[in-house]
Order: structure tokens, then sequence, then C-alpha cells
């Protein structure tokens, strides 16, 4: 006779424990694995992916822009505002974006001051840009590009923001996704 008890055998409050377990790990993590399965991985903050056609976004108003793999749009959009502004999926989602792309008509009615800006073309089109390193409320330092684009006395800017480095210089691959900016 066997009297030597299986290691292997579990009561029914050890099943109960396990059970419990499983149950708040899978409720602790349901949301970061369905946010990930329902919205795809997070975007790179600079893209290394060039640009694809597939992947162009267009405005009601004719404003376009294509945007990089696994980055996010406004969604809030107005024919009577032409703005587009994407930026990088983030994980979690929320709270600061790392970088931002905006193309937007100036709003004001007199043409923005381009002091200290640096005079180009843009698509055949008089333009002047400037990159900057400033300060925000935190002392975080953010790098600012700012391009300005006079098309026909119609100003448009195009920005990219980036949270918490200090560049001097436009990254290539921004510039390559700056590019494919069609104004309307």
């Amino acid at each position: 006779m066997n009297t030597r008890r299986s290691i292997w055998r579990i009561s029914k409050g050890e099943y109960f424990v396990i059970a419990l377990v499983c149950a708040v790990l899978c409720f602790l993590l349901y949301p970061a694995i369905e946010w990930r399965l329902r919205n795809g991985p997070p975007g790179e903050v600079i893209p290394t992916v060039p640009p694809n056609e597939a992947r162009r976004l267009v405005h009601p108003s004719g404003l376009s822009i294509v945007r990089p793999k696994n980055w996010e749009k406004n969604h809030h959009w107005s024919a009577h505002d032409p703005t587009l502004r994407i930026w990088p999926r983030r994980y979690p989602p929320g709270g600061r974006m790392p970088s931002v792309i905006t193309v937007q008509k100036w709003p004001a009615p007199e043409p923005p001051d381009v002091t200290g800006f640096t005079p180009l073309q843009f698509q055949s089109y008089p333009a002047c840009e400037r990159m900057q390193v400033y300060r925000n409320n935190n002392s975080t330092k953010n790098s600012l590009y700012e391009m300005y684009v006079d098309r026909n006395g119609e100003w448009w800017m195009i920005s990219f923001g980036l949270a918490g480095e200090q560049m001097t210089e436009l990254p290539p691959e921004i510039r390559q996704y700056i590019d494919t900016v069609r104004l309307p």
C-alpha cells in the first residue's frame, strides 16, 4: 500500500488561489494587450522608413501629406480650417506627443514675422525656415522647426516639434515627409 501523497495533487483551495491570480493578471494586462491589438505598434519618433504614397492623408480642403507608418492624425477636421496634424502612435495612449508635424493655413490676415528665418523655395513658392531650441514650463529643452510658405499671398505654416531633444537641423527623414505636403 502506497501511503505517499502525490506532489501533483492540488486541493480546491489551491485551485481557487491559482484561478484568482490568473483572473487578476488578465484584468491588469488586458487593456495593454487589447490596445496594441486594436491600434498596432507605436510609431517611431523620427521615422526611418521613406514616405509611401499609399499612406497619403487628404484633408477635405485638398491639403495633404504622406504620414509615416504607425503615426496618428487629428480627427477633428473642418473644411473651413485646413489643418493637418500627425504624430507617432504612443504607448500607453495619451500624454505628451514626442514629435508632431503640423501643416496649417496661417490664421492671421497679416503675414507672419519671419525675421531671422532662412529664405528658400518650397515647391516653387517663396518660403523661409528656422530651427530653434526652447525651454518649456518644466525646463525641458525642445526643438521646433518652422517653415512659412507664401503661396500667392496666402501664407502656410509647416512645423515639426520634437519634445525633450535639442536639434539644430531638421532631420532628413522628416524633410522627406514635409516635402510630400500638397497645398490646396
